[in-house]
């Protein structure tokens, strides 16, 4: 006799006390489940050679388990020989898929899962760096594979063991064996038993809607032995979780094995826990004490401790709330306190003070990170960050199959209520969001659904599938409180039915628990997607407003607000003017639209100039193809400062993220901060200095002025191109470019040079009346005027770009108007003599000398 046989839900299940036909069942029932573990035991024995670092997972924690469900159920728990068949059944299964030979085809049979496409996806990606190409997703490296199996099969173990029962494993004389040999057995309890297996990973509030309410008796079983799932849902998980003692972690076992890492912590605190007791009606686990050198396997078995409580907790609420038997375990001893768990868990040399990092004022915190002290006073930020999420739920549908690559859209509305109160609606047609994403991720201040365990989870194989999302750090849509306390969201998976839409509402902010609500007719959406709606605190055409721009109240369009917001977006997005919505931004249409469109979108305005610049916008692209931006060199003398008015603008996924000086156009880059206030872009050098020595060409062949052409040659040299024949120097006002620099120069044995772009008045020196300055001085023909000009284009962190980009400059190339001279002295004088500070005459005015400290070059 086995020792579970000795256990009291055993003896109370396969009793054989009966009449003569209810022996003989019972007697069938036991010897089929007998027969089932030893098949079972066979596939779990495989477990340590997939995953050998795992703690004890064979059939003597399988038979444990029995044990910790008689303790946990109590002396008299009832249950009668089908529900024990089932029970003993889901033991035998529920962790029996951690092993490769629970896959009929083994790795051929992963690798068509989600879970495995995936994990290799990760995995590869931190190896190589990029996103792996469908054929080495389909065949990784050795060492990939040994280091993602485990991972993948306890990923799946939960959903593949409610199919075991179905499973046939083949033999070599093309028959084939079942863990269940009796057909009828099988057919009828076969289902109910995998699905039970499944469920102790299932969350407990599933347990009701997730399991049928009874299963009836099977052929040749007596009427009244129906099987309760629920309650052997409950005994399974409860017991699975509480066996946590020295049996699972024995210590020569630990010894062969030498486990590392989280593994290696939850060897020690299992090997030091005795077998649990029973005090009323708590639970009790006692353990040798623990080192200062074993702190950390102490603190992850109090969190082990308080898992367990809280599911005995929540089985018993379930429980209760279906009118089922309680049972007798229904909390852990010591385990809502470090000090109080000391008493029976001891530690030597440290105590085990909770010093866990926590957040008492959550509401707080939000405001603090997710408001104005991050984004600043902008209103606008709180439309991208909730453009950004619209558009990565869009992504994830199209990565899905639910959309071609250009199809879904997000809307953008302004609308007033019965109260005359101004609300903003931003909606998408994307994924939409589970009852778990909503009220769990979303809320989880610092946690992204895209960038974390919870997309593997909310939607197996998108991550394989090269979905990239914008969202990283799960703070934007916090943003949205930054316009209004009132925030409404309304939520519909794609694939869900109407009826499981769901609504949070935000009543008075942050300082009151959202509440959970089914969508008013007026919120209900027509198909998966979600909107989010706020009430504004500020009217929209108000000073301060979304729609207003500068302390003078100047009114915006929200449709050019919407295109200013998201100028390089991959999806579509549609503002409401009136009742009507029109495109504001199409998808990828930035890189289709003309060039003076892109340049007033993305200034929020429109000048003149764009009809110049605008015909000069080039795309960057590398020799894949690879596109990196669509931009031109816009040397407009007035463009000293950062202002609205710039045309140029790094987009991070699509959206805004920092503004470029001198540049008109679309850089795409990546974000630096969380606030995505700074991106940098991502062109490499080869694309940056061909894209400038483009630009150079064609502002040379240009009608902008002489003046802005010399501007833009700094421009050009910043980024690594050829000057060509853009002026790099004046004199007399005549521009000359290096070749004419250099016929200037050839036959000359002297050249002064005055370093700035003209000769300002000087109060210290000038003996002259400012405004007589300005009138008439007169520059001396023969002075050489070097713009001291630096390019300044974007300012990242303590660095300037593009000057920071790695291997942009080659060989002699200039970089700015100094060096370019100077190689245009050593063309034409054979070297470029150090030049000799001096005092000479620049010009005159009304007669008068006007001197300068000038550059003198002899030879």
């Amino acid at each position: 006799m086995f020792a579970f046989q000795k256990t009291t839900l055993w003896r109370r299940g396969f009793h054989s006390d009966e009449e003569s036909a209810d022996r003989e069942a019972c007697v069938r029932l036991r010897e089929e489940f007998l027969d089932m573990r030893s098949r079972a035991e066979k596939l779990v024995s495989l477990i340590a050679k997939d995953i050998p670092e795992l703690t004890v997972h064979d059939i003597s924690h399988l038979d444990a388990l029995w044990e910790t469900a008689s303790l946990i159920a109590g002396e008299d728990y009832p249950l009668n020989p089908a529900e024990a068949f089932v029970l003993g059944g889901a033991i035998m299964l529920h962790d029996a898929a951690m092993c490769l030979a629970a896959f009929p085809k083994g790795l051929e049979d992963l690798r068509e899962t989600n879970e495995w496409r995936d994990a290799v996806t990760i995995a590869l990606h931190r190896s190589i760096g990029e996103i792996p190409s469908h054929a080495a997703l389909r065949n990784p490296p050795k060492d990939i594979v040994l280091a993602v199996l485990p991972e993948v099969l306890r990923s799946l173990h939960a959903r593949k063991a409610r199919d075991l029962t179905r499973i046939e494993w083949p033999l070599p004389d093309g028959q084939s064996e079942q863990i269940i040999r009796d057909g009828d057995l099988r057919s009828i309890y076969g289902e109910i038993i995998g699905k039970l297996a499944e469920s102790h990973w299932w969350p407990v509030e599933e347990l009701r809607s997730g399991l049928p309410a009874r299963v009836n008796a099977g052929p040749g079983v007596p009427g009244s032995w129906f099987v309760d799932p629920m309650k052997l849902a409950c005994l399974l998980r409860v017991a699975d979780a509480a066996h946590i003692d020295h049996r699972r972690a024995p210590r020569f076992l630990r010894a062969l094995i030498q486990p590392m890492g989280a593994s290696d912590l939850h060897w020690t605190f299992q090997g030091k826990i005795g077998k649990p007791s029973l005090d009323d009606d708590k639970i009790v686990f006692t353990g040798a004490s623990f080192s200062l050198a074993e702190a950390e396997s102490w603190w992850l078995c109090f969190d082990t401790i308080r898992m367990i409580d809280a599911e005995l907790r929540a089985v018993d609420v379930l429980l209760q709330a279906n009118n089922r038997r309680r049972l007798t375990a229904r909390a852990v001893k010591a385990a809502g306190s470090p000090t109080a768990l000391r008493e029976f868990i001891g530690t030597e040399g440290w105590q085990p003070v909770d010093t866990e990092l926590r957040v008492s004022n959550v509401p707080g915190l939000v405001r603090l990170l997710g408001g104005e002290r991050l984004y600043g006073s902008d209103p606008t930020v709180p439309l991208r960050e909730l453009i950004q999420n619209a558009a990565d739920a869009i992504r994830a549908k199209r990565s899905l199959g639910g959309y071609a690559k250009t199809d879904g859209a997000v809307q953008v509305w302004l609308r007033k209520d019965s109260e005359r109160n101004w609300w903003l609606d931003v909606q998408d047609d994307g994924v939409g969001m589970s009852r778990r994403v909503l009220t769990g991720t979303l809320l989880d201040f610092g946690r992204s659904l895209w960038g974390g365990e919870g997309v593997r989870q909310e939607f197996p194989g998108l991550i394989s599938l090269g979905m990239q999302a914008t969202g990283r750090f799960g703070i934007g849509f916090f943003s949205v409180f930054m316009l209004g306390d009132h925030v409404i969201v309304t939520t519909r998976r794609y694939d869900a039915a109407a009826s499981e839409a769901l609504t949070l509402d935000f009543r008075r902010g942050l300082d009151m628990r959202p509440i959970l609500r089914a969508p008013t007719s007026d919120e209900a959406l027509g198909a998966g997607g979600t909107r989010v709606s706020v009430k504004l605190r500020t009217a929209p055409d108000k000073a301060g407003g979304l729609c207003t721009r500068n302390s003078g109240g100047e009114k915006i369009k929200l449709d050019d607000l919407v295109a200013a917001t998201c100028p390089s977006l991959d999806v579509t997005v549609e503002a409401r003017e009136a009742k009507t919505f029109h495109r504001s931004v199409g998808a990828n249409d930035w890189t289709r639209i003309k060039g003076p469109n892109l340049l007033s979108r993305v200034r929020l305005a429109v000048e003149k100039s764009d009809e110049v610049f605008g015909g000069l916008l080039r795309e960057l692209r590398d020799e894949a193809g690879t596109l990196y931006g669509r931009a031109c060199i816009m040397p407009r003398k007035d463009y000293y400062s950062w202002n609205w008015t710039q045309a140029g603008i790094v987009t991070a996924g699509g959206l805004k993220a920092a503004r470029l000086s001198r540049i008109g156009g679309v850089f795409l880059g990546s974000p630096l901060t969380v606030a995505r206030n700074i991106a940098m872009p991502d062109a490499p050098a080869t694309v940056l200095r061909a894209w400038a020595t483009q630009q150079s060409d064609l502002l040379a062949e240009s009608d902008i002025p002489d003046a802005e052409k010399m501007i833009a040659a700094g421009v050009v040299m910043a980024f690594g191109g050829e000057v060509g024949e853009l002026p790099i120097i004046e004199r007399g006002g005549d521009y000359l470019n290096v070749k004419r620099l250099i016929d200037a120069i050839r036959d000359t044995s002297e050249v002064l040079v005055f370093e700035g772009r003209s000769v300002d008045f000087d109060e210290d020196s000038d003996d002259v009346h400012p405004r007589e300055f300005k009138n008439h001085f007169e520059q001396d023909p023969e002075i050489f005027l070097l713009s001291k000009y630096e390019a300044g284009i974007l300012q990242v962190g303590n660095k300037q770009w593009p000057e920071c980009v790695s291997d942009l400059y080659l060989g002699d190339r200039p970089r700015t108007y100094a060096e370019a001279m100077r190689n245009a002295f050593t063309e034409a004088w054979g070297e470029c003599p150090e030049p000799i500070d001096d005092v000479k005459q620049v010009g005159t005015v009304s007669g008068s000398e006007i001197t300068r400290t000038v550059q003198v070059f002899a030879r």
